[in-house]
């Protein structure tokens, strides 16, 4: 299995930029973080799982690998038959982010909505 070091995005877009991408995925981690809190929903806390331990990977790669802090390149080893290369943080992301498309296209609630969690069934009905 060979590996290939990637210092930019997806193609190798913003290669120049390492520590611009570092900068993304450290606030993606947060937010990511942030947003996990809020959500009830089994299958979004599913996506966002997923999302968050692609984006965690990435930014580990980011800020621990060669050639240095906040400059690393992520590692790729997945030859998707000569199209790109690739990683299992990418599939992770493609997948969470799916996930989290999917369940808002059909309408699932990341967190209850109020007046169903409110509404006990014992005061008057209006």
């Amino acid at each position: 299995m060979e590996t290939h070091l990637q210092p930019g995005a997806a193609f190798g877009i913003g290669g120049q930029f390492t520590w611009i991408l570092t900068v993304i995925a450290a606030a993606a981690v947060v937010g990511l973080c942030i947003f996990a809190t809020r959500v009830f929903n089994p299958f979004w806390a599913l996506g966002v799982a997923v999302l968050l331990g692609g984006a965690i990977s990435h930014l580990g790669d980011r800020v621990f690998r060669t050639p240095g802090f906040a400059r690393g390149h992520v590692v790729d080893f997945i030859d998707y038959n000569g199209f790109f290369v690739g990683n299992v943080a990418d599939i992770a992301l493609v997948g969470g982010a799916g996930l989290l498309i999917v369940l808002t296209l059909v309408g699932v609630d990341a967190r209850p909505r109020a007046d169903a969690a409110d509404h006990t069934g014992d005061g008057p009905h209006a």
